[in-house]
């Protein structure tokens, strides 16, 4: 199908929602997920990137929600446990631009290429796509912490936290 036929819809969506995400309908592990999507020429632009992680040539677009990403775990309609995932993220020195940041944060030896380490390098190429060029250049003040990836995906270099003890009795009921 030609997606200049969905145009109209796309825009619409784009519209309502002023900043969607794009994914590969047959995704996992944050792999082809953009975020920030604005208009319909990055639907078309980022199309290429789509198809180069998946099997299919479909693609969904969903509203970007503000907020944090909490992972619930219910087995067998039971509360197990539960975690954050928060997006990939450098603390600043006032020393170091945030680009040195994250060289230094991938060269550590605390992060690994293996997705179910407790910490994997921070993805370069996710940070290109969520900051330009001045914010890399940019240096944060000491203690500052500046989000370099817009996807909370462990994958891509964010952190997962267990929170257990932290989910209200009214969530967990809800999740069963």
């Amino acid at each position: 199908d030609d997606i200049d036929t969905h145009k109209v819809t796309i825009d619409d969506f784009i519209q309502k929602h002023e900043q969607v995400v794009m994914k590969p309908i047959d995704g996992a592990h944050g792999k082809g997920v953009i975020v920030g999507i604005r208009n319909f020429d990055q639907v078309k632009k980022r199309l290429d990137d789509i198809r180069a992680e998946t099997d299919l040539s479909y693609f969904l677009l969903q509203q970007y929600v503000y907020g944090n990403d909490v992972r619930i775990v219910c087995i067998d309609g039971v509360y197990v446990s539960a975690m954050t995932r928060d997006p990939a993220s450098v603390i600043g020195d006032g020393k170091h631009s945030v680009w040195e940041l994250i060289e230094a944060e991938n060269s550590d030896g605390g992060r690994s290429g293996n997705y179910f380490s407790e910490k994997n390098f921070i993805d370069v190429g996710r940070v290109r796509d969520y900051l330009n060029d001045d914010e890399l250049a940019r240096v944060p003040r000491q203690a500052e912490k500046v989000t370099v990836v817009g996807i909370a995906n462990v994958g891509a270099g964010g952190v997962r936290r267990n929170v257990d003890d932290d989910i209200p009795m009214f969530i967990r009921e809800q999740a069963e």
